[in-house]
């Protein structure tokens, strides 16, 4: 583990630490030369000389390059350390996951749960138009902070590192991204956003709530989602119903 002060690759010192996340240190940092503040993800030195993380680093970071949309972490740098630890850097990561959110306040508001998913399917929206997969949407990848004027901004985290083999491939006939090597699936990214829309109206996961069954494919819903929670506006249920079906 790294200690505030550490100094990364001679140019990042690190300032505050931010958790871990997929195994890797996540750290508030600053570029020693421009003084940039940036968000630096330490991937721990044992593994980092594994060539498939080396090739997640790689593709989280081209896959964020080409989408380049204001819902999707911008990614500044990908390097290995003298000692041979990788890392990437990024934008700095201001708010909090919204899985954090939902786990301590529970179900937000219909018009917050549809301001953020918004915002969630334009990031999609461009990934898709640039033929990137995210292939692993979930709570824990979607970064939520106040804007200036009390709105809610999304920032979307991980794109590029799901491995294709664990992706759902129940799409039309896909594509290949030509940035991450991945194969594209917009119906599971699709998919995966109306359980993020459930999970922020009910306030649970929506592959765990008390009543529900799973399906062997783990994407349908039983009974509906209104029948789970009738606070959910009618339209919204069939919204996430319709998203989850096979």
């Amino acid at each position: 583990m790294h200690r505030i002060g550490d100094v990364i690759d001679e140019r990042y010192l690190l300032s505050r630490p931010l958790g871990v996340r997929q195994g890797a240190e996540m750290w508030e940092a600053e570029h020693q030369v421009v003084g940039r503040k940036v968000t630096l993800k330490l991937v721990a030195l044992e593994v980092s000389a594994d060539v498939v993380v080396r090739r997640r680093l790689v593709c989280e970071a081209r896959a964020a390059a080409e989408i380049a949309h204001s819902s999707v972490v911008e990614v500044y740098d990908v390097g290995v350390t003298p000692e041979g630890e990788a890392y990437l850097v990024s934008e700095p990561l201001r708010g909090e996951t919204l899985a954090d959110i939902v786990a301590r306040h529970g179900a937000m508001r219909p018009e917050d749960a549809c301001q953020v998913m918004l915002q969630v399917l334009a990031g999609l929206e461009a990934a898709h138009g640039a033929n990137i997969v995210h292939g692993d949407l979930r709570s824990e990848s979607v970064i939520l902070r106040r804007g200036r004027s009390g709105q809610l901004v999304v920032k979307l985290l991980d794109f590029g590192v799901s491995e294709p083999s664990l992706q759902t491939m129940t799409a039309p006939p896909a594509s290949e991204s030509r940035s991450t090597g991945c194969t594209v699936d917009v119906t599971s990214d699709l998919r995966s956003a109306g359980a993020l829309l459930f999970e922020m109206l009910a306030g649970h996961s929506a592959f765990s709530p008390p009543g529900a069954s799973r399906e062997p494919n783990g994407r349908r819903l039983t009974p509906t989602a209104q029948a789970l929670v009738p606070a959910i506006p009618a339209a919204l249920a069939r919204i996430v119903d319709q998203a989850m079906s096979p």
